[in-house]
């Protein structure tokens, strides 16, 4: 079965095995190279996503502040931090191109207009802020992790997902 090999000369036997390794070499390299550029894309996605947690974050932060001190003049850090958070999701809507998460994405850009509008009648001098502030801050929130928590559903990694509390279900704005 292998006769043909030994009427090849040594040097074409050589030069062959030599070309074998380093295709094989090459093969490795190139699928390497790929593993590594779809790893760092996954990353970037997953920083995206965790930049949505931290303005979300900062939101919160400001808003229990704004409970302490609800003057007019205290809305303006939540106002700044609701433009930046709008500014990178229309940033990142560009990065993410499957319809799922163009959706998720328009989904939390719907929020955010919602809390913006929420945000300006909570700015008014004479409006009720007691009752409404706390379903503003939980209503947000809640709807940011969720869509959040759907993005990060959608990029395979190691790490559990957390489970979002029983509360957040299902809320809406009233």
């Amino acid at each position: 079965m292998f006769d043909w090999i030994s009427n090849i000369r040594v040097s074409a036997k050589l030069s062959l095995g030599f070309g074998l390794v380093l295709g094989l070499a090459l093969l490795l390299a190139s699928t390497g190279w790929y593993a590594i550029a779809t790893l760092t894309e996954r990353g970037v996605k997953i920083e995206k996503i965790a930049q949505i947690s931290d303005y979300t974050k900062e939101l919160r932060i400001n808003r229990l502040r704004l409970g302490a001190n609800p003057q007019p003049d205290a809305y303006q850090p939540l106002q700044k931090i609701l433009d930046s958070l709008a500014a990178h999701l229309q940033s990142i809507s560009t990065q993410f191109t499957a319809p799922i998460d163009q959706e998720l994405i328009q989904q939390q850009n719907t929020s955010v207009r919602e809390y913006g509008r929420l945000l300006l009648d909570l700015a008014k001098p004479n409006a009720d802020q007691g009752p409404n502030i706390n379903v503003w801050g939980s209503w947000v929130i809640c709807c940011s992790i969720r869509r959040k928590n759907s993005l990060i559903r959608k990029i395979p990694s190691a790490m559990p997902t957390p489970r979002l509390p029983r509360f957040c279900w299902g809320s809406s704005l009233p």
